[in-house]
């Protein structure tokens, strides 16, 4: 990170300004896929997924599909769900994502903006 951020501890979240998250994105960008500054163009999100060292795989998240995804921070069992619908366990490995299997499958603005968001979550847990 650029920055060191104060966190709302009543709400659990930190509050960047527009210029932090571009402050925050330049140097991502910079630190992993610098050839992405040089044009304006689409982030290709999966690939810097990739280059950060991180799993995609695709899940049942939940029976209601509100969950879209997760970062897994510690290797560990993680309940996901079948075709069916029904409860499983499996363990995944530390810096895996998990993404809904409808959200992935779209491969529309809401699959990138997932997976951006939990590449988020584990650059504010570092």
């Amino acid at each position: 990170m650029v920055n060191s951020y104060n966190i709302n501890k009543n709400e659990n979240l930190y509050y960047l300004s527009k210029q932090d998250i571009e402050d925050e994105t330049k140097w991502l960008l910079e630190k992993y896929i610098p050839d992405y500054l040089e044009v304006s163009q689409a982030i290709p999100i999966e690939k810097l997924a990739m280059k950060l060292g991180l799993d995609l795989i695709p899940q049942n998240l939940s029976i209601e599909g509100d969950v879209y995804g997760t970062f897994v921070f510690n290797t560990g069992n993680i309940i996901t769900y079948d075709e069916n619908f029904n409860e499983i366990s499996n363990e995944y490995e530390s810096k895996t994502i998990l993404i809904d299997n409808d959200i992935y499958a779209q491969k529309s603005g809401i699959t990138y903006f997932t997976i951006a968001h939990e590449i988020r979550t584990l650059l504010f847990a570092i």
